[in-house]
């Protein structure tokens, strides 16, 4: 992996642990805070990404928008009912390291990209750090729907991983992500709609700008992401993003005084050092 691919997924990762971060912070209801900001941003985005069309779109273009958004969309409800259920300490290492798993054995195994012992080495210690730092709510009964939450999440992001590394090879990348962000909340849009209807306006009214610029976060790292998908094996590139889950912890300690115990230690210095072992790749 290049330097400079290097250098913008770790950038990718800290506007996701920001987004993440304050999603869990705010005292509106997640699910219409995720959906309002994103399908605004969206309808601004799509219109200035006409403009950077690199190339043309493919027949089957519509196939992956599709596909991609509804899984997304159902993301989108599931993350932000996550998050009202276990702590994002638990929530966000757990999913994000059962994707990674998920996604390098769907893209070895099924899709036949390549690994070296570096990047696998790589995989497994980012992996390992991630659940190290979800260790110690595994054994609460209190978590266990967010346990179950968490990797119904983890499966989501590695489908729609799988999806953007092919879709990235025949959609212009910029146009991609803004259609993503009408796309993905439509989807959501009968669900959240008829049960979050009185909070939509709520965030429409009073938090509208913090819920664009989440979504613009979120936006940035996607659009990153996938041109990273172009450039690098994707699982190489999911698993490195994951120096979020770094970010997001030292937040929590930081900011929400969540305590910085031996377990996440630990945890950080092995997502750390799979890294760099993944730069090695």
């Amino acid at each position: 992996m290049s330097l400079s691919v290097f250098a913008l997924v770790i950038a990718a990762s800290f506007f996701q642990s920001w987004w993440n971060f304050h999603l869990k912070k705010v005292t509106v209801d997640k699910s219409a805070f995720l959906f309002v900001g994103w399908l605004v941003f969206g309808l601004i985005a799509v219109p200035i990404s006409l403009f950077f069309m690199e190339k043309p779109l493919s027949p089957d273009w519509w196939h992956f928008v599709i596909a991609t958004g509804l899984i997304q969309g159902l993301y989108l409800v599931v993350l932000s009912t996550a998050y009202t259920l276990a702590d994002v300490s638990l929530i966000f290492p757990l999913a994000r390291g059962f994707s990674i798993a998920l996604t390098t054995i769907t893209l070895v195994v099924f899709a036949g990209q390549p690994i070296n012992i570096w990047g696998g080495a790589g995989i497994c210690v980012v992996v390992l750090g991630a659940l190290v730092l979800s260790l110690r709510h595994l054994t609460s009964q209190k978590t266990r729907m967010g346990v179950l939450m968490a990797l119904v999440i983890g499966l989501l992001v590695a489908s729609y991983s799988v999806l953007d590394s092919f879709g990235a090879q025949k959609i212009p990348i910029v146009f991609y992500v803004a259609v993503m962000n009408i796309s993905a909340p439509l989807f959501a849009l009968p669900w959240l709609f008829q049960s979050k209807k009185k909070d939509f306006v709520i965030v429409f009214r009073q938090h509208l700008p913090l819920a664009l610029a989440v979504a613009f976060a979120g936006s940035a790292a996607y659009l990153i992401v996938v041109w990273a998908y172009t450039k690098a094996p994707p699982h190489y590139v999911l698993a490195l993003r994951e120096i979020s889950i770094v970010l997001t912890t030292v937040l929590g300690v930081v900011y929400l005084k969540e305590p910085m115990t031996r377990l996440k230690t630990l945890g950080i210095t092995l997502i750390v050092l799979g890294i760099l072992l993944i730069k090695l790749a």
